[in-house]
C-alpha cells in the first residue's frame, strides 16, 4: 500500500483515506527545492554572461592592439619602399659612384656568357578550301562509287 493511504475495513467495504503526518509538510520542501534550483540556474546564467562579456572585452582590446601594430608595420613598409626607390634611382647610384670614386671597369671573361635567342619556328597549317559540290558542278557520288574508290586505294 501507499504510505499516504491507509485501508480501513468496516462492514465489508474498503475505504481509502489519506494519512496525514502531523509533524512535516512535504509540499513545502518540494517547493523550496524547485525555487532554489531556479535561483541556481539564474545565478549560473548571469555568472556565465558576465564571464563571457569579460572575455569579449579582452579580445576586443587585443584586436585593437593588433590593429595599431598593423598600422605601424604598414607605415614602416611604406617608408622602406620609398627608401628602396631612392637608393635604386640613377641619381643616387651616380652620386655614390663619384663619392667613392668607383670607376666602371671591364668585366672578367669568366663572367660573360652569350645566349642566342631565335624565334621559334611557326608551325604551318594547311588550310584546305572545301567547296560545295553544287558550286563546282561536281555531281554527287553514290555509295557504290565511294566503295570503288576505297578499294582502289
Amino acid at each position: 500500500m501507499n504510505t499516504y493511504t491507509k485501508t480501513l475495513k468496516s462492514d465489508g467495504v474498503e475505504h481509502i483515506t489519506p494519512v496525514r503526518p502531523h509533524h512535516s509538510k512535504p509540499w513545502l520542501l518540494g517547493f523550496a527545492v524547485r525555487i532554489s534550483l531556479i535561483c541556481l540556474l539564474i545565478f549560473c546564467a548571469v555568472a556565465y554572461r558576465i564571464n563571457f562579456n569579460a572575455k569579449i572585452e579582452a579580445l576586443n582590446k587585443r584586436a585593437a592592439q593588433i590593429r595599431t601594430q598593423l598600422k605601424e608595420l604598414n607605415i614602416q613598409v611604406y617608408n622602406l619602399r620609398n627608401r628602396r626607390e631612392e637608393l635604386t634611382a640613377w641619381p643616387s647610384i651616380s652620386a655614390k659612384i663619384t663619392r667613392y670614386q668607383l670607376g666602371l671597369r671591364e668585366a672578367d671573361y669568366r663572367q660573360i656568357s652569350y645566349v642566342s635567342l631565335m624565334d621559334p619556328p611557326i608551325p604551318r597549317k594547311k588550310v584546305l578550301k572545301q567547296k560545295l559540290s553544287s558550286e563546282n558542278g561536281i555531281k554527287k557520288r553514290t555509295a557504290e562509287e565511294y566503295a570503288q574508290i576505297s578499294k582502289k586505294r
